[in-house]
């Protein structure tokens, strides 16, 4: 038997690479030539390990969020695989430039590899070599992760969890695989931290199935489930540990969005989630909306087997039969576990109005992406498919339906094998669009070259910032507003070895994204981050031609022009330019409306306004009380909307008119509150509406950040509606008043402290 599984396995090995060549040759011949992802997650993942192997060395990164960096588990960058390649890049031979090559090698051989797994674990439920073969090459090409390939490549390498199952089953029977099994989560923690949280509750689901299964006595059960216990928490514990010892931040988002939103659902995970399957399927059933997350696809095969199974099942409850289904010990296990783990991965019983729950998972509740949970399902249930379709044929044919058996096993193989061609197909259709690497690698025409053509080099500058803006990562700052700006900055970074201001990143710190996001503040806010750079070397400003908005251009008139090209432009920003504060101005206007105004809380420098008529601030909402500094008074609320004003303007003439309030970015919840401007007319009857992303606002002051827009009262009868929607909302100082009409209100007796425009100078 040895033998036997021996020669299959290097003959399924064969198969496999060969498959994979026949299928994937033109990236497998040119892998540095492709970019299976150009824009946001995909150029990015690609770029973190690029920067890092070529410019970077060591537990920080420094390709990003400027002048911060931060640690390269938060970067994508593949920290234990970057470490690896720029080992060998710095003391070996220089391969660094052809990371993004590699990374696509390895994606793609870890198909071959998931096949011997598989092919594995068939075998070890005494299916034939050739059936076994058959069916492993079609699981392991219809993988779900092949989805990861065009974006998420850490999470692309489809032989991680039949590497786990193998490693379960094989540690039934000696100890050593519990070990390896345990060195190994947490290793894979260190090419993404999602195989540790996968691999772990892999383990804990098959100790606990395994226990009830194979275990009699209660001490056994709770010995043979505190073994899964132990596996699954020292890796997370050796990794808390290292954390703890090499990760100054401590303000990373521990709440981050997606718990309940990124989940597996039955149809993705059933029924056909592209191709011509799920069009001929939508003909006749309209199927669901699913996340893109939850897709484990086990094919339509998997879809009958399923079916066949509820039968069995149902057919046994109406008979009140025991659950023997007739497999091996090991697979009905794994059954088992599989379907406790698919109920995780659909959110379930969290999504059972059991939402509160969630606050009682410990680190769990980091792994907002539930739906990548149900890969567990994927191959333990494709697996069962196999097994069980060839019990079927095996059954036919022992009752002499040798014709029909033949039939009842070819169709199916051959419609699963269909799929699999199909799940690579439409990857490869995609790629060999993007034969584009050179483009961004290429070290000639490109910004080192173009800074030289402008009599400057790399290093007059401090960083690159690049425009429209990215900030995102911190989970309350969502600033992406042009891809192809991400795309060029990454593409500048890596060509000139310069960091990026901004940028993606993942869990970044709060007070270190408020900072960097008020370099596009207004003027009145104190760019806070200057004091962080380390020198007084200007900012390379590069400017992708498209819509610009306010904050962005007010970046580029303070910058010089250095050089114009096709679809991008280069300026140097000087330091001093953003530390220009209109403060000493501001002061003589405040004490020259002070001497207009005598006698009145609020200063309006146009003494022929009168503030009753013109001026909205609610600030308190209980009392005339004045407060001190920001947020002294404000109102809040766990869950909105939030009405922050719902009533008519009284005594307020027709006219454009602004509103701002300033709204805290707490670390209660992952999000932010959306704001709504609403205005209704005495009937009832909605006339204007504006919805704002507070996310994507940069007036960032301590925790605060002001939101504001301007509208047009059409009537002074009209209603007028601004509500926060969300959770955890925090707000004060609400403002409404005339467009361009300038304000103080006074926060001491003295001229040192006071309110201008709705910005604090404390």
């Amino acid at each position: 038997m040895k033998h036997i599984n021996r020669y299959g396995s290097l003959f399924l090995l064969f198969f496999a690479l060969l498959l994979t060549f026949l299928l994937w040759k033109d990236i497998l011949l040119a892998p540095n030539s492709y970019l299976f992802g150009s824009g946001g997650d995909g150029i990015k993942n690609y770029f973190t390990p690029l920067y890092h192997i070529n410019h970077g060395e060591g537990l920080h990164f420094t390709g990003m969020n400027y002048p911060y960096g931060d640690h390269v588990v938060f970067t994508d960058n593949q920290p234990l695989l970057s470490a690896i390649l720029g080992f060998i890049h710095r003391n070996i031979y220089p391969i660094g430039p052809y990371t993004v090559g590699i990374i696509n090698l390895l994606l793609v051989l870890s198909i071959p590899v998931c096949c011997l797994f598989v092919f594995k674990i068939l075998r070890h439920f005494h299916l034939p070599v050739w059936y076994a073969t058959i069916t492993a090459l079609i699981i392991a090409f219809l993988s779900p992760q092949l989805h990861r390939f065009p974006a998420h490549f850490a999470l692309g390498y489809t032989f991680f969890v039949p590497s786990v199952w193998w490693c379960l089953i094989k540690g039934q029977q000696k100890a050593i695989y519990s070990i390896f099994l345990t060195v190994y989560l947490f290793l894979a923690s260190f090419i993404h931290v999602y195989y540790m949280a996968i691999g772990g509750i892999f383990v804990l689901a098959w100790h606990f199935v395994s226990s009830i299964k194979t275990q009699t006595g209660i001490k056994d059960k709770a010995l043979h489930f505190s073994k899964g216990l132990l596996i699954a928490l020292l890796p997370i514990i050796g990794f808390k540990l290292f954390l703890f010892f090499t990760d100054p931040i401590a303000d990373r988002p521990n709440n981050p969005y997606g718990f309940l939103t990124y989940f597996a659902k039955f149809e993705s995970v059933f029924l056909p989630v592209e191709g011509p399957y799920l069009e001929w399927l939508n003909a006749f059933v309209k199927i669901g909306r699913f996340q893109w997350e939850g897709v484990a696809y086990v094919g339509l095969i998997g879809l009958i087997a399923f079916i066949l199974l509820l039968v069995r099942v149902t057919k046994k409850l109406l008979k009140r039969r025991s659950f023997y289904l007739g497999l091996p010990p090991d697979l009905a296990i794994s059954l088992g576990v599989g379907f406790l783990v698919l109920l995780f991965a659909m959110a379930l019983p969290f999504r059972l109005k059991l939402a509160f729950l969630v606050d009682y998972l410990g680190p769990l509740k980091q792994f907002r992406s539930l739906g990548r949970f149900a890969w567990v399902f994927y191959y333990i249930f494709t697996v069962y498919t196999a097994y069980y379709f060839y019990l079927l044929y095996k059954r036919m044919r022992q009752k002499g339906l040798v014709s029909f058996a033949n039939w009842v096993l070819f169709f199916p193989l051959l419609i699963w094998a269909s799929e699999a061609y199909m799940n690579n197909k439409n990857r490869l259709d995609f790629f060999k669009t993007q034969k584009v690497a050179h483009y961004f690698l290429n070290q000639k025409d490109n910004y080192t070259q173009w800074l030289v053509e402008a009599g400057k080099k790399p290093q007059d500058f401090q960083a690159i910032l690049a425009l429209p803006f990215t900030l995102e990562g911190s989970e309350k700052i969502y600033i992406g507003r042009s891809g192809d700006a991400v795309h060029h900055g990454f593409k500048a970074a890596y060509n000139t070895g310069l960091p990026l201001v901004g940028g993606l990143m993942s869990r970044t710190s709060l007070q270190q994204a408020t900072k960097l996001a008020q370099l596009l503040a207004n003027d009145l806010i104190e760019k806070q981050v200057l004091d962080d750079y380390p020198n007084k070397k200007p900012l390379l400003v590069l400017v992708y031609k498209g819509d610009l908005q306010a904050d962005e251009q007010n970046i580029i008139n303070k910058s010089t022009l250095l050089i114009d090209k096709k679809e991008v432009a280069l300026y140097q920003l000087d330091i001093s330019s953003l530390k220009t504060n209109p403060i000493s101005e501001i002061h003589q206007r405040y004490q020259a409306a002070r001497d207009t105004t005598k006698g009145q809380n609020i200063y309006l420098p146009d003494s022929s306004k009168n503030p009753l008529n013109y001026f909205r601030y609610y600030n308190n909402y209980a009392s005339d009380q004045l407060s001190q500094s920001l947020g002294d008074f404000k109102i809040e609320a766990k869950e909105g909307p939030l009405d922050l004003i719902n009533e008519a303007l009284q005594n307020a003439p027709k006219g454009s008119y602004h509103f701002s309030f300033w709204v805290r970015a707490n670390t209660q919840d992952a999000g932010m509150p959306f704001t709504h401007y609403y205005q209704y007319a005495p009937d009832g009857k909605e006339v204007d509406h504006i919805a704002i992303n507070t996310k994507d606002i940069s007036n960032y002051y301590q925790d605060w950040v002001q939101v504001g827009a301007d509208f047009e009262l059409k009537d002074p009868q009209n209603r007028i509606r601004i509500y926060l929607d969300g959770k955890a909302i925090e707000a004060t100082s609400l403002v409404i008043i005339p467009t361009n009409t300038e304000w103080f209100i006074p926060l001491s007796q003295d001229d040192s402290r006071f309110i201008y425009n709705n910005y604090y100078f404390e």
